[in-house]
Protein backbone atom coordinates (compact mmCIF):
# COMPACT_ATOMS: atom_id res chain seq x y z
CA UNK A 1 0.00 0.00 0.00
CA UNK A 2 1.55 3.42 -0.91
CA UNK A 3 2.14 6.02 2.01
CA UNK A 4 1.94 9.70 0.99
CA UNK A 5 4.42 11.66 2.93
CA UNK A 6 3.05 14.47 5.30
CA UNK A 7 3.66 17.27 2.57
CA UNK A 8 1.33 15.10 0.25
CA UNK A 9 -1.53 14.38 2.16
CA UNK A 10 -1.77 18.39 2.99
CA UNK A 11 -1.37 19.07 -0.77
CA UNK A 12 -5.07 16.76 -1.38
CA UNK A 13 -7.34 18.96 0.71
CA UNK A 14 -6.56 22.00 -0.51
CA UNK A 15 -7.42 21.26 -4.19
CA UNK A 16 -10.31 19.43 -3.26
CA UNK A 17 -11.86 22.07 -1.93
CA UNK A 18 -11.48 24.29 -5.47
CA UNK A 19 -12.45 21.48 -7.27
CA UNK A 20 -15.70 20.84 -5.09
CA UNK A 21 -17.16 24.63 -5.86
CA UNK A 22 -17.01 23.80 -9.55
CA UNK A 23 -19.84 22.06 -9.57
CA UNK A 24 -21.59 22.56 -6.92
CA UNK A 25 -21.82 26.57 -6.90
CA UNK A 26 -22.75 26.52 -10.74
CA UNK A 27 -26.14 25.25 -9.32
CA UNK A 28 -27.70 28.20 -7.78
CA UNK A 29 -29.23 29.03 -4.57
CA UNK A 30 -32.09 30.08 -2.43
CA UNK A 31 -35.20 31.65 -1.60
CA UNK A 32 -36.84 34.42 0.40
CA UNK A 33 -40.12 35.15 1.77
CA UNK A 34 -39.99 38.57 -0.32
CA UNK A 35 -43.53 39.21 -1.93
CA UNK A 36 -43.73 39.10 -5.76
CA UNK A 37 -44.20 42.25 -7.20
CA UNK A 38 -47.29 42.94 -9.64
CA UNK A 39 -46.10 42.73 -13.39
CA UNK A 40 -45.47 45.84 -14.75
CA UNK A 41 -43.94 45.29 -17.78
CA UNK A 42 -44.60 43.46 -21.65
CA UNK A 43 -42.19 40.58 -21.93
CA UNK A 44 -41.02 40.97 -25.67
CA UNK A 45 -41.98 39.11 -28.87
CA UNK A 46 -39.29 36.52 -28.99
CA UNK A 47 -40.36 35.07 -32.89
CA UNK A 48 -39.80 37.85 -35.12
CA UNK A 49 -41.61 36.27 -37.93
CA UNK A 50 -38.83 35.99 -40.59
CA UNK A 51 -37.05 32.82 -39.12
CA UNK A 52 -34.98 34.36 -36.69
CA UNK A 53 -35.97 34.49 -32.98
CA UNK A 54 -34.75 36.45 -30.08
CA UNK A 55 -32.98 35.01 -27.23
CA UNK A 56 -33.41 37.24 -24.16
CA UNK A 57 -34.40 36.59 -20.53
CA UNK A 58 -38.03 37.37 -19.52
CA UNK A 59 -40.13 34.94 -17.59
CA UNK A 60 -42.95 35.91 -16.04
CA UNK A 61 -43.29 37.64 -12.76
CA UNK A 62 -44.17 34.97 -9.69
CA UNK A 63 -43.74 31.67 -11.87
CA UNK A 64 -42.03 29.12 -10.22
CA UNK A 65 -39.76 26.04 -11.16
CA UNK A 66 -38.19 23.25 -9.65
CA UNK A 67 -34.47 22.39 -10.94
CA UNK A 68 -32.80 19.51 -10.28
CA UNK A 69 -29.12 19.54 -11.52
CA UNK A 70 -26.73 16.16 -11.21
CA UNK A 71 -22.91 15.99 -11.53
CA UNK A 72 -20.40 13.25 -11.49
CA UNK A 73 -16.69 13.86 -11.37
CA UNK A 74 -13.72 11.55 -11.32
CA UNK A 75 -10.48 13.35 -10.68
CA UNK A 76 -6.96 12.13 -11.08
CA UNK A 77 -4.07 13.37 -9.44
CA UNK A 78 -0.13 12.47 -9.59
CA UNK A 79 1.51 13.42 -6.40
CA UNK A 80 5.15 12.82 -5.74
CA UNK A 81 4.86 10.22 -7.84
CA UNK A 82 1.57 8.88 -5.81
CA UNK A 83 -1.76 8.54 -7.85
CA UNK A 84 -5.18 9.84 -6.27
CA UNK A 85 -7.89 9.19 -7.66
CA UNK A 86 -10.88 11.20 -6.83
CA UNK A 87 -14.76 10.48 -7.42
CA UNK A 88 -17.73 12.46 -6.76
CA UNK A 89 -22.00 12.40 -6.90
CA UNK A 90 -23.79 15.54 -6.25
CA UNK A 91 -27.16 16.06 -6.88
CA UNK A 92 -29.16 19.42 -5.93
CA UNK A 93 -32.68 20.49 -6.26
CA UNK A 94 -34.23 23.65 -5.89
CA UNK A 95 -36.84 25.89 -6.64
CA UNK A 96 -36.62 29.17 -8.82
CA UNK A 97 -38.87 31.78 -7.75
CA UNK A 98 -39.02 34.70 -10.75
CA UNK A 99 -39.90 37.71 -7.76
CA UNK A 100 -40.20 40.50 -10.74
CA UNK A 101 -40.04 41.14 -13.99
CA UNK A 102 -39.46 45.11 -14.09
CA UNK A 103 -40.88 48.06 -16.98
CA UNK A 104 -36.95 47.88 -17.83
CA UNK A 105 -36.91 44.33 -18.33
CA UNK A 106 -34.80 43.56 -15.46
CA UNK A 107 -35.18 40.01 -13.98
CA UNK A 108 -34.83 39.05 -10.51
CA UNK A 109 -34.98 35.90 -9.17
CA UNK A 110 -35.18 33.91 -5.60
CA UNK A 111 -33.97 30.26 -5.15
CA UNK A 112 -34.18 28.20 -2.94
CA UNK A 113 -31.77 24.96 -2.45
CA UNK A 114 -34.42 22.25 -1.11
CA UNK A 115 -32.13 19.27 -0.58
CA UNK A 116 -28.03 18.54 -1.50
CA UNK A 117 -26.77 14.60 -1.92
CA UNK A 118 -23.59 14.24 -2.30
CA UNK A 119 -20.63 10.89 -2.22
CA UNK A 120 -17.09 10.88 -2.98
CA UNK A 121 -14.22 9.13 -2.18
CA UNK A 122 -10.21 8.88 -2.00
CA UNK A 123 -7.45 6.98 -0.79
CA UNK A 124 -9.86 4.17 0.60
CA UNK A 125 -12.15 6.94 2.57
CA UNK A 126 -15.61 7.85 1.44
CA UNK A 127 -17.98 9.99 2.52
CA UNK A 128 -22.00 10.59 2.01
CA UNK A 129 -24.87 13.35 2.46
CA UNK A 130 -28.30 14.00 2.48
CA UNK A 131 -29.61 17.22 3.50
CA UNK A 132 -33.25 15.06 3.93
CA UNK A 133 -31.81 12.53 6.27
CA UNK A 134 -31.83 13.87 9.43
CA UNK A 135 -30.19 11.12 11.38
CA UNK A 136 -27.05 11.20 9.45
CA UNK A 137 -24.12 12.07 10.50
CA UNK A 138 -22.11 13.18 7.65
CA UNK A 139 -18.69 15.26 7.53
CA UNK A 140 -20.21 16.48 4.85
CA UNK A 141 -22.89 18.55 6.89
CA UNK A 142 -20.65 21.62 8.10
CA UNK A 143 -20.06 22.34 4.29
CA UNK A 144 -23.32 21.53 3.13
CA UNK A 145 -25.71 22.12 5.92
CA UNK A 146 -25.89 26.04 6.13
CA UNK A 147 -26.55 26.18 1.91
CA UNK A 148 -30.46 24.85 2.60
CA UNK A 149 -32.64 27.45 3.18
CA UNK A 150 -30.48 30.46 2.48
CA UNK A 151 -31.50 33.50 0.23
CA UNK A 152 -29.77 34.34 -3.46
CA UNK A 153 -31.32 37.46 -4.98
CA UNK A 154 -29.67 37.97 -8.66
CA UNK A 155 -31.11 41.00 -10.89
CA UNK A 156 -29.88 40.35 -14.60
CA UNK A 157 -30.31 42.28 -17.54
CA UNK A 158 -32.51 40.68 -20.78
CA UNK A 159 -29.09 39.70 -22.11
CA UNK A 160 -28.10 37.87 -18.93
CA UNK A 161 -25.42 39.90 -17.08
CA UNK A 162 -25.56 40.88 -13.76
CA UNK A 163 -27.10 44.88 -13.06
CA UNK A 164 -27.38 44.15 -9.08
CA UNK A 165 -25.25 45.29 -5.80
CA UNK A 166 -22.21 43.38 -5.89
CA UNK A 167 -21.70 43.93 -2.60
CA UNK A 168 -25.48 43.03 -1.49
CA UNK A 169 -24.96 39.62 -3.77
CA UNK A 170 -20.96 38.94 -1.73
CA UNK A 171 -23.14 39.53 1.45
CA UNK A 172 -26.08 37.11 0.47
CA UNK A 173 -23.32 34.26 -0.46
CA UNK A 174 -21.34 34.74 2.97
CA UNK A 175 -24.69 33.93 4.61
CA UNK A 176 -25.30 30.86 2.07
CA UNK A 177 -21.74 29.51 2.78
CA UNK A 178 -22.20 29.94 6.92
CA UNK A 179 -18.78 32.26 7.38
CA UNK A 180 -16.62 29.71 4.82
CA UNK A 181 -15.70 33.07 2.69
CA UNK A 182 -13.53 33.77 5.77
CA UNK A 183 -11.36 30.58 4.97
CA UNK A 184 -8.57 31.69 2.78
CA UNK A 185 -9.54 28.90 -0.05
CA UNK A 186 -12.88 30.41 -0.37
CA UNK A 187 -13.29 33.73 -2.00
CA UNK A 188 -16.48 35.38 -3.35
CA UNK A 189 -15.67 35.48 -7.22
CA UNK A 190 -15.40 31.20 -6.78
CA UNK A 191 -18.55 31.07 -5.54
CA UNK A 192 -20.41 33.71 -8.09
CA UNK A 193 -18.74 33.32 -11.09
CA UNK A 194 -19.91 29.72 -11.69
CA UNK A 195 -23.68 30.86 -10.64
CA UNK A 196 -23.47 33.85 -13.55
CA UNK A 197 -22.47 32.23 -16.04
CA UNK A 198 -26.04 30.39 -16.03
CA UNK A 199 -26.99 33.20 -17.31
CA UNK A 200 -24.18 33.71 -20.01
CA UNK A 201 -25.32 32.47 -22.99
CA UNK A 202 -27.80 34.66 -24.63
CA UNK A 203 -26.82 36.34 -28.31
CA UNK A 204 -26.61 39.93 -28.73
CA UNK A 205 -28.71 39.81 -32.44
CA UNK A 206 -31.50 37.25 -33.42
CA UNK A 207 -30.30 34.65 -34.65
CA UNK A 208 -31.56 31.85 -36.96
CA UNK A 209 -31.68 28.38 -37.04
CA UNK A 210 -27.67 26.94 -38.00
CA UNK A 211 -26.48 30.55 -36.70
CA UNK A 212 -23.59 30.44 -33.76
CA UNK A 213 -22.47 33.28 -31.71
CA UNK A 214 -19.70 33.35 -28.45
CA UNK A 215 -19.40 34.36 -25.33
CA UNK A 216 -15.79 34.92 -23.78
CA UNK A 217 -15.98 34.94 -20.09
CA UNK A 218 -13.76 34.74 -17.12
CA UNK A 219 -14.51 32.20 -14.20
CA UNK A 220 -12.68 31.83 -10.71
CA UNK A 221 -13.31 28.52 -9.27
CA UNK A 222 -10.13 28.44 -7.11
CA UNK A 223 -8.37 28.09 -10.38
CA UNK A 224 -9.36 31.40 -12.76
CA UNK A 225 -10.08 30.25 -15.79
CA UNK A 226 -10.67 31.42 -19.64
CA UNK A 227 -13.68 30.67 -21.07
CA UNK A 228 -14.71 30.43 -24.65
CA UNK A 229 -18.08 29.56 -25.09
CA UNK A 230 -19.74 28.51 -28.50
CA UNK A 231 -23.34 28.02 -28.96
CA UNK A 232 -25.46 26.84 -31.85
CA UNK A 233 -29.10 27.04 -32.60
CA UNK A 234 -30.13 23.80 -34.00
CA UNK A 235 -33.71 23.78 -34.76
CA UNK A 236 -36.58 25.35 -32.98
CA UNK A 237 -40.06 23.40 -32.17
CA UNK A 238 -43.07 24.76 -30.63
CA UNK A 239 -40.95 27.36 -28.93
CA UNK A 240 -38.37 25.39 -27.62
CA UNK A 241 -34.98 26.03 -28.97
CA UNK A 242 -32.67 23.82 -29.05
CA UNK A 243 -28.49 24.16 -28.87
CA UNK A 244 -25.00 22.59 -29.21
CA UNK A 245 -22.61 24.00 -27.28
CA UNK A 246 -19.00 23.64 -27.15
CA UNK A 247 -16.78 24.99 -24.17
CA UNK A 248 -12.49 25.62 -24.42
CA UNK A 249 -11.53 26.05 -20.68
CA UNK A 250 -7.71 27.75 -20.44
CA UNK A 251 -5.94 28.76 -17.22
CA UNK A 252 -2.85 29.47 -18.86
CA UNK A 253 -0.42 29.55 -15.41
CA UNK A 254 -2.87 31.59 -12.96
CA UNK A 255 -2.34 31.50 -9.73
CA UNK A 256 -4.67 29.08 -7.41
CA UNK A 257 -6.28 30.13 -4.29
CA UNK A 258 -5.20 28.02 -1.66
CA UNK A 259 -4.58 28.08 2.38
CA UNK A 260 -2.31 30.52 4.15
CA UNK A 261 1.25 30.09 3.03
CA UNK A 262 0.23 27.81 -0.03
CA UNK A 263 0.66 29.05 -3.55
CA UNK A 264 0.38 27.35 -6.78
CA UNK A 265 0.24 28.15 -10.40
CA UNK A 266 -2.41 26.17 -12.65
CA UNK A 267 -1.85 24.95 -16.06
CA UNK A 268 -4.92 23.53 -17.09
CA UNK A 269 -7.12 23.71 -20.27
CA UNK A 270 -9.80 21.36 -21.69
CA UNK A 271 -12.83 21.12 -23.36
CA UNK A 272 -16.57 20.25 -23.02
CA UNK A 273 -19.50 19.54 -25.22
CA UNK A 274 -23.34 20.03 -24.30
CA UNK A 275 -26.98 20.18 -25.83
CA UNK A 276 -29.09 22.33 -24.12
CA UNK A 277 -32.92 23.24 -24.42
CA UNK A 278 -34.11 27.17 -23.82
CA UNK A 279 -38.11 28.31 -23.57
CA UNK A 280 -38.15 30.78 -25.94
CA UNK A 281 -40.51 32.95 -24.05
CA UNK A 282 -39.11 32.87 -20.58
CA UNK A 283 -35.65 32.57 -21.76
CA UNK A 284 -34.73 30.23 -19.37
CA UNK A 285 -32.33 27.34 -20.10
CA UNK A 286 -34.96 24.04 -19.42
CA UNK A 287 -32.45 21.64 -19.93
CA UNK A 288 -28.56 20.75 -20.14
CA UNK A 289 -26.30 18.08 -20.63
CA UNK A 290 -22.64 18.36 -20.54
CA UNK A 291 -19.45 16.29 -20.69
CA UNK A 292 -15.60 17.42 -20.69
CA UNK A 293 -12.83 17.08 -19.00
CA UNK A 294 -9.59 19.16 -18.09
CA UNK A 295 -6.03 18.17 -17.45
CA UNK A 296 -2.23 19.82 -17.45
CA UNK A 297 -0.48 20.64 -14.17
CA UNK A 298 0.04 22.62 -11.05
CA UNK A 299 3.22 24.17 -9.75
CA UNK A 300 2.29 24.09 -6.02
CA UNK A 301 4.53 24.92 -2.84
CA UNK A 302 3.75 23.70 0.44
CA UNK A 303 3.47 26.43 3.23
CA UNK A 304 6.83 26.61 5.01
CA UNK A 305 8.97 25.00 2.24
CA UNK A 306 11.09 26.37 -1.06
CA UNK A 307 10.71 23.24 -2.77
CA UNK A 308 8.16 23.83 -5.99
CA UNK A 309 6.00 20.34 -6.93
CA UNK A 310 4.69 19.56 -9.87
CA UNK A 311 1.40 17.86 -9.75
CA UNK A 312 -0.74 16.20 -12.85
CA UNK A 313 -4.37 16.41 -12.66
CA UNK A 314 -6.98 15.37 -15.05
CA UNK A 315 -10.60 15.39 -14.28
CA UNK A 316 -13.91 13.89 -16.32
CA UNK A 317 -16.72 14.96 -15.53
CA UNK A 318 -20.77 14.88 -16.35
CA UNK A 319 -23.72 17.58 -15.94
CA UNK A 320 -27.22 17.17 -16.36
CA UNK A 321 -29.75 19.98 -15.65
CA UNK A 322 -33.76 19.96 -15.31
CA UNK A 323 -36.01 22.98 -15.03
CA UNK A 324 -39.76 21.81 -14.66
CA UNK A 325 -42.55 24.79 -14.11
CA UNK A 326 -44.99 24.75 -11.50
CA UNK A 327 -47.90 26.38 -10.50
CA UNK A 328 -47.50 27.80 -6.78
CA UNK A 329 -45.58 27.16 -3.68
CA UNK A 330 -47.87 24.14 -2.47
CA UNK A 331 -46.75 22.11 -5.62
CA UNK A 332 -43.15 21.87 -4.66
CA UNK A 333 -44.27 20.12 -1.48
Amino acid sequence: MIRLSQTCTSIVPLLLGAFLLIGLTACGSTESATEAAAPVAERPVWDLGDGTYMLRLAPETASAYRVTQQQMSDMNMVVAGNEIDVTQNQTITQRMHIADYTADGITVIENTIERIQAEGGSMGQTASYDSDAEDEASPLAAQFDPMIAQTLRLELSPSGAFVGDRDTLEAQIASMMGGAEDNAMVSADMLIDPILSQFQFYPEDPVSVGDSWTADTEMNVGIPFSVVSVYTLTSVDDGLATLDVTIEMDSDGAPMELGPGATAEAFLSGSQTGTMTVDLQSGLMMTYEQGGSISGFAEFTAPGQNEVMEIDMAIDSENTYRVERITDAAASE
